[in-house]
């Protein structure tokens, strides 16, 4: 149940959660690179060889966000904010009626919900 709550919790309010995450990430560099001038390395080529090591920081964080929160609920919350600043006047194309804008976003959110069945291919 406390995963649970914590999984929603990261969904809605994902800033502490965020924080938390490039610390951890610039952590595990920063204990790669140590193991690795233990080794024998040179700092530059620590810090390097602990990069490459880790892989792509921006998708170990993509995957880590994914895991703690659900994806579906990131992603409604993020349309949402866009809805909103859509739906003002200075956050669409002249001529656009926001209402448009916004029908169109959610239909295109519902085609992709995992709630919908899915058709096999």
């Amino acid at each position: 149940m406390r995963r649970f709550i914590l999984r929603v919790w990261h969904a809605v309010r994902p800033s502490r959660g965020e924080r938390d995450l490039a610390r951890e990430v610039a952590s595990h560099l920063a204990l790669l690179a140590d193991d690795f001038v233990r080794r024998g390395m040179s700092a530059d080529e620590a810090r390097y060889a602990a990069r490459r090591a880790l892989g792509s920081t921006a998708l170990t964080m993509d995957r880590q966000r994914d895991a703690r929160s659900f994806v579906w609920l990131d992603d409604l919350r993020r349309d949402l904010a866009l809805a909103a600043r859509l739906l003002r006047p200075e956050g669409r194309k002249e001529g656009t009626p926001g209402y448009r804008v916004v029908l169109r976003k959610l239909a295109a959110r519902l085609r992709r919900s995992p709630l919908t069945p899915e058709t096999p291919r």
